[in-house]
């Protein structure tokens, strides 16, 4: 919906979505400090095969403090 920020908005859902999908005692949270053109290939390869193992091997997660 925006000229600029779609994946900031989308991360911002991804990661609302994840946590509130946890359950227990430690929480975690996606680390999208990622190389940008890694990103955008991740996403290209997704549009062409919809497979998501691209990006659960870029994008790490770690302990939400």
């Amino acid at each position: 919906p925006f000229v600029d920020g779609n994946g900031r908005s989308t991360r911002l859902l991804a990661e609302l979505v994840f946590v509130a999908a946890q359950d227990g005692p430690d929480l975690w949270t996606y680390d999208w400090d990622v190389d940008k053109t890694a990103y955008i290939h991740a996403l290209r390869q997704y549009d062409v095969a919809r497979e998501v193992s691209h990006f659960v091997r870029l994008v790490p997660i770690l302990p939400l403090d």
